[in-house]
């Protein structure tokens, strides 16, 4: 498992305990298929996050962290994405943050570009029952 920010492994461990226990699955998930796994965002406050435009709580309730992707060759991404959406929707769906699919079950693995087309990213996100309150600035670290 890496980080992006310096800070990461910090804040990575003032996730909520479902979500650290996505991220260690979705590691091993990584390595299995021979990529790096690298958090490029969990916990945050609520300046970061409108500074990005992000409009959801999640991170700033230790419930959510963002995966990179761009280092998956575009080739085998589409693939490697479907199958890594199949398995943990299948095995930890019921966690999931996402409004109810007509099927009844939910995501807790998505899938964003930002807004480009060509820059993917993860966002793994758990159910809000999982949050924990949110913390000033000063305490992110």
């Amino acid at each position: 498992m890496k980080f992006k920010h310096e800070d990461g492994l910090l804040r990575f461990g003032r996730l909520c305990e479902p979500a650290k226990h996505l991220a260690h699955e979705m590691n091993w998930y990584f390595v299995k298929e021979g990529y790096d796994f690298i958090i490029t965002e969990s916990v945050t406050t609520e300046e970061e996050d409108k500074k990005v435009g992000r409009k959801s709580d999640s991170h700033r309730t230790f419930r959510a962290f963002d995966v990179r992707l761009k280092h998956i060759p575009k080739e085998k991404l589409k693939e490697f994405v479907k199958n890594l959406k199949e398995y943990f929707n299948k095995n930890f769906g019921s966690w999931g943050a996402r409004v109810p699919r007509s099927d009844g079950s939910v995501d807790v693995v998505l899938i964003y570009d930002h807004g480009r087309g060509d820059n993917y990213h993860i966002h793994c996100q758990v159910r809000r029952d999982y949050s924990k309150i949110e913390i000033p600035k000063e305490n992110v670290q």
